[in-house]
């Protein structure tokens, strides 16, 4: 998604896709064993606990649609 008013003026990496720090929201989501984990790397690949360079946050999700497979493979419990 695009967004504006955060990070620097230079392209990055992140998961190997290229992102404009200023102008990309990148939203995943995540069975919630993995939440410690994955927002790790997000913090350590964008260097985020450097000033400027983003923003990270976790929210709860109750109710998903449109992701069949993956429902299927979680049971309830994304």
């Amino acid at each position: 998604m695009h967004g504006r008013g955060v990070g620097v003026h230079e392209q990055k990496k992140l998961f190997g896709l290229a992102i404009e720090p200023e102008k990309e929201i990148i939203l995943t989501l995540i069975h919630k064993d993995k939440t410690n984990d994955v927002l790790k790397a997000i913090v350590d690949a964008g260097q985020l606990q450097k000033p400027g360079m983003g923003v990270g946050f976790v929210l709860d999700v109750d109710k998903v649609v449109g992701i069949v497979e993956l429902l299927e493979q979680c049971g309830d419990e994304i």
